[in-house]
């Protein structure tokens, strides 16, 4: 009796391992990105940024992060279809990304930095950001920006952000988004800008592909 249950389990886990290799053959691409709520509320109000429809997924794709990137809501998508091949488009490269202002004279804390002491300093904040709309069938693949500002301004974790929403028809829609600092004065009011950080963003493109089975 021991026998056969030991034999029983040897064979459930190699039927685990075969569907296993089999389902990494669907997946395109994978990321070990976390998803984040960098600079994100429970409501999905982002300063700066105006998100359509209702929020799947954000992630931050850091300079540490494999690229391409596909959402862990995408690749669910994928799993779930089961559908072998899938046709590429692309890549593609957006226009340069929105540049707006949204802070002005914000006191932050700036370490690390070669070009500006540690110390206190009033800033002003930027944000670059685009936007790519997809078909609802469609699997989007984030090669990457031509530029990497913060995904978070306030912990200046470097990074770009996705965020990936459903709009009423039942397509996709991705916003890319990532910020600049630009000291302005120091904590005695002596103006002091020597440089954006962690990058100036202006011109900041994004590029990807998508898949789609048709």
């Amino acid at each position: 009796m021991k026998k056969t249950i030991y034999a029983l389990s040897c064979s459930f886990l190699i039927l685990l391992s075969s569907c296993s290799k089999n389902d990494s053959n669907i997946v395109p691409s994978t990321s070990t990105s976390a998803e984040s709520s960098a600079n994100i509320s429970t409501s999905g109000s982002i300063k700066g940024v105006n998100i359509s429809g209702e929020i799947v997924g954000r992630s931050v794709i850091t300079p540490q992060t494999p690229l391409p990137f596909m959402s862990s809501y995408d690749l669910a998508k994928n799993r779930n279809a089961r559908i072998l091949t899938w046709t590429e488009f692309g890549p593609f490269t957006t226009s340069a990304g929105t540049l707006t202002q949204i802070e002005t004279n914000k006191q932050m804390v700036l370490t690390g930095f070669s070009n500006y002491p540690t110390g206190t300093y009033f800033c002003n904040v930027w944000i670059c950001q685009q936007k790519v709309t997809l078909p609802s069938s469609a699997l989007m693949d984030f090669q990457g920006a031509s530029k990497t500002g913060f995904a978070n301004y306030s912990t200046l974790a470097q990074g770009i952000n996705v965020v990936q929403s459903i709009l009423g028809n039942g397509t996709t829609e991705h916003t890319f988004y990532t910020y600049s600092i630009v000291p302005m004065y120091n904590a005695a009011g002596q103006f002091i800008y020597n440089g954006t950080l962690p990058v100036d963003l202006t011109g900041t493109t994004f590029t990807y592909k998508y898949l789609q089975n048709i």
